[in-house]
């Protein structure tokens, strides 16, 4: 039987993960699951996302997060990086004042490609 994925490697997403065009970070917070539009960096297996101060707040302390980072508009274009873990503020070393910035220990990293479609190795 044939195994067709859209599986990649994050660093075959390397232009992806450099420039964003879209971040999203969800979390279960005190009124049920939240999702809300984020600022992200990814370099060099670390993973952080900016929000604005109001949205920021409704994070609860050690909270488990999933940043999703994509692109694409139609089917085939569709690609992504995806992180679970525990985000913990932090103060950025870039010197962005204007969010709150938040690491990701990550528990898991996915990336995937529609555009990339192939049989897996040894299929």
């Amino acid at each position: 039987m044939s195994v067709v994925t859209r599986y990649v490697r994050e660093k075959d997403l390397s232009d992806l993960a450099a420039v964003p065009p879209r971040a999203y970070v969800a979390f279960e917070g005190l009124d049920g699951l939240e999702a809300m539009p984020a600022r992200s960096r990814i370099a060099d297996g670390a993973y952080w996302f900016g929000l604005p101060a109001e949205d920021a707040e409704r994070l609860p302390p050690s909270a488990q997060v999933r940043l999703l980072v994509d692109d694409g508009c139609f089917w085939f274009e569709l690609r992504a990086i995806t992180v679970r873990g525990v985000a913990a503020p932090i103060a950025p070393p870039w010197g962005d004042d204007a969010l709150r910035w938040f690491e990701i220990q990550p528990e898991r990293v996915a990336a995937w490609d529609y555009g990339r479609l192939r049989k897996e190795a040894g299929s």
